[in-house]
């Protein structure tokens, strides 16, 4: 994702614990978390990536909105969401 300017950095957290109901029945594996920094405008074309890169049968994407932050660090996700001669 990064490299397809998809997202601007992407943390990978250790292994976490997923409990979860598929298909009649409780699962109860490790799984890695990615959270991915990327812009807005950038969300749609992730849901379209996403399914083509996982190896799950449904990949877990959820959004969730930024409303706050340090400027210089916002200002950075969206710079790299562009091509240099791309403007934000």
């Amino acid at each position: 994702m990064v490299e397809a300017r998809l997202a601007a950095c992407a943390q990978v957290t250790s292994p976490i614990r997923a409990i979860y109901r598929w298909e009649g029945q409780v699962w109860n594996e490790a799984e890695w978390q990615i959270w991915i920094k990327t812009a807005a405008d950038r969300v749609d074309a992730i849901v379209e990536w996403l399914p083509a890169h996982h190896s799950g049968e449904v990949p877990e994407l959820i959004v969730l909105p930024i409303t706050g932050g340090w400027d210089r660090y916002l200002d950075w996700i969206i710079e790299e969401m562009r091509p240099a001669d791309q403007p934000a």
